[in-house]
């Protein structure tokens, strides 16, 4: 195989010239002609992510928000749902790989500590002024977002293992009594009014996933329904097709949300929202330049690109796949497969390898990361582990035939 080209690490990683990869049954009569990668590729890719991950962890058992291996520099600030989004990931990886297991242990002690301090935003009620441009990473002093919420009951749902815990069921309960027929869901947990819609929306589809996620582990209908009235109502608010409202940071959420249902209950009624969410992702991969991002100097209103929304609309485009698949939707999964390939060299040009690190003070330090842009040196933790999943989650496909 073909190494591939690398040009130092604010630079995108050159073109990547690797040979067609055959695949197995359902696909051997297809020749593309974008780059593909193997299974062991995409699963190496993956490890070299996680590794990276597992050596980065800090002495307190948490993780740094983001790390600068241009200056060999952590920024250590404690952001909950990049806490969670991490512990998910090592718990996965903690089921089968006992390397993971002490690591998984330590941060979820470490994430308990945290959550229980008398200043912590899950056990104080004061409300702060909202921001004046609202962030997924936004996270303001003693306040709990309901993203914060849905992240931590989903992170518990992973430690029942299959059972069903009292905590388990009272954080679940916690965030149902904050749905509202009229208000729908807060922004906050400490509060009933959105002070952003922008933010509403986004923990919404986060919401909206934990509920079914819970709804599978607990079968609890009033949580499928919750799930439902909350993606009716987004489609109210942001029809799915409706390019004017659609935005690449909330997509991926809502979307994991209605695959999510889709699976749990084999209703195809929100099947047609989720394929609208991953051709409004597709419309954007038009760059010349970076043809696997989701991004378009079109559209200066999504802010800059970076690689967490890359790896998050990969991650739907793989889900969407694998439903278009179910379904026999072969056109959808012809267009969604060219996607999902240029997404991942996309994301492979934002990994730090051997051989480009050199001029950092500390190389090994970033072996393995992904990069948040192409023309910056930092990593970001939550596009790491996003990138990773994707990675992985692709591997899997390729070995089945389905990419």
């Amino acid at each position: 195989m073909k190494r591939l080209l690398n040009w130092g690490p604010n630079a995108r990683m050159g073109v990547i010239s690797l040979s067609i990869v055959l695949c197995v049954s359902g696909c051997s009569s297809i020749a593309p002609n974008y780059p593909t990668f193997s299974n062991r590729d995409l699963q190496r890719f993956a490890t070299k992510t996680d590794l990276w991950l597992i050596q980065a962890q800090l002495g307190n058992g948490l993780f740094p928000y983001a790390y600068d291996p241009s200056s060999d520099q952590h920024d250590a600030k404690v952001i909950t749902r990049h806490q969670l989004i991490i512990s998910r990931r090592l718990l996965d990886l903690a089921l089968n790989r006992t390397r993971f297991q002490n690591i998984a242990e330590m941060h979820m002690r470490a994430i308990d500590e945290s959550l229980s301090k008398d200043d912590s935003p899950w056990n104080s009620g004061e409300l702060v002024p909202p921001q004046s441009s609202p962030s997924p990473d936004v996270e303001t002093k003693n306040e709990q977002t309901l993203g914060d919420q849905a992240f931590w009951l989903r992170t518990l749902i992973q430690l029942d293992a299959g059972q069903r815990s009292n905590r388990t069921q009272a954080v679940a309960n916690q965030l149902l009594a904050r749905w509202d027929a009229e208000s729908r869901f807060p922004e906050t947990i400490q509060s009933r009014h959105a002070t952003s819609t922008f933010m509403q929306h986004y923990y919404s589809g986060q919401a909206a996933l934990a509920m079914m996620e819970f709804h599978a582990r607990a079968s609890s209908n009033i949580a499928l329904e919750t799930a439902e009235d909350v993606l009716d109502w987004l489609e109210l608010k942001r029809p799915a097709a409706n390019h004017d409202t659609f935005h690449p940071t909330l997509a991926p959420w809502r979307a994991f949300a209605i695959a999510r249902h889709y699976e749990e209950t084999e209703s195809a009624k929100y099947l047609p929202q989720l394929f609208a969410l991953s051709d409004q992702l597709l419309s954007l991969q038009t760059d010349k330049d970076f043809p696997g991002r989701f991004w378009s100097e079109k559209t200066a209103k999504y802010g800059r690109p970076n690689a967490t929304r890359d790896a998050l609309s990969t991650l739907t485009l793989i889900k969407s796949l694998e439903i278009a698949h179910a379904i026999g939707d072969t056109p959808r999964v012809k267009r969604y497969r060219r996607g999902i390939w240029l997404a991942l060299d996309n994301l492979r040009s934002l990994q730090y390898d051997y051989g480009i690190v050199s001029a950092f003070p500390n190389p090994q330090a970033a072996v393995g990361a992904i990069r948040f842009r192409h023309n910056d040196a930092m990593i970001r933790s939550d596009a790491v582990v996003f990138s990773a999943e994707a990675f992985e989650r692709s591997a899997k496909l390729v070995n089945a035939g389905l990419l």
